[in-house]
């Protein structure tokens, strides 16, 4: 599975993050020299609440962070999507 999935991603810009759990992302990403190419689903029906929720999680339990996402950070991050936009720009490499 290593192979499969790249490792989690934490931008400073959390806006990525929750953009990509809401929205998605399809094609090739670039992650510490390996390319993967494997689609994350688009998650519709998360609510802005779980979005945050799950945004602190992650961020908390390996990101480094010891604070909470808001949901007006969530809302306006996701704001700020729109459809063309390419969530792969900035991967890591």
């Amino acid at each position: 599975m290593a192979n499969l999935y790249p490792p989690l991603h934490f931008p400073k810009d959390k806006g990525r993050f929750i953009q990509v759990a809401r929205h998605g992302i399809d094609g090739e990403i670039e992650v510490n020299g390996q390319v993967y190419n494997r689609p994350m689903p688009a998650n519709p029906m998360l609510t802005d609440l779980e979005i945050a929720e799950i945004t602190t999680f992650i961020y908390n339990s390996w990101g480094g962070e010891s604070v909470y996402t808001p949901i007006d950070s969530v809302r306006s991050a996701l704001r700020k999507f729109s459809k063309g936009v390419d969530l792969r720009a900035g991967s890591p490499k």
